[in-house]
């Protein structure tokens, strides 16, 4: 007869779910364009790891000659803080051609190559967009686009359009 107030506690083993860091951003860069890096912690079904607070990941770009920046202050970024497993931040790219930017959250790793775009021709439109076209490269828009009833504007992927506005608003 085994009292159950001696018996030895049982064993338990916690294993933590596996999780995904996710990176999401342009696969091409403009030096002195800024870029958007999102990041996400999911789960295995998919979903963001909302449990995720206040914490931080390590931006990382494989050529060392690479510069991640502030668009406003020019301050070297390497950090991204997650908020309910989301995180984001705006920066400059410039110094290196083409890289790897690493995301590094406690182990969590995400890539991205990045091509630049330095150098590459602009092609500046605006007004009425004769027949159908497709953009690709670099686009900047100078003032109202519009494609006629009719036509078609495709952009292809991996293609940057900037669009040149006013800053105080009309």
């Amino acid at each position: 007869n085994q009292d159950s107030a001696t018996s030895a506690p049982a064993d338990h083993t916690i294993i933590p779910l596996p999780q995904q860091l996710v990176l999401a951003t342009r696969d091409s860069y403009l030096p002195g364009v800024p870029v958007l890096v999102r990041l996400d912690v999911r789960l295995p079904n998919g979903e963001t790891n909302r449990d995720i607070w206040d914490s931080t990941a390590t931006l990382t770009a494989s050529d060392p000659s690479v510069l991640i920046t502030d668009p406003e202050t020019g301050a070297a970024v390497d950090t991204v803080t997650l908020y309910n497993g989301r995180g984001r931040v705006l920066v400059n790219l410039a110094g290196g051609g083409d890289f790897t930017l690493t995301a590094d959250h406690g182990g969590l790793i995400a890539t991205k190559d990045l091509v630049s775009l330095e150098g590459q021709p602009e092609t500046i439109l605006s007004g009425t967009i004769p027949d159908s076209q497709t953009w690709s490269g670099i686009i900047r828009v100078t003032g109202n686009i519009l494609v006629p009833v009719g036509d078609k504007l495709t952009i292809s992927a991996g293609t940057l359009v900037l669009v040149e506005g006013d800053a105080v608003g009309t």
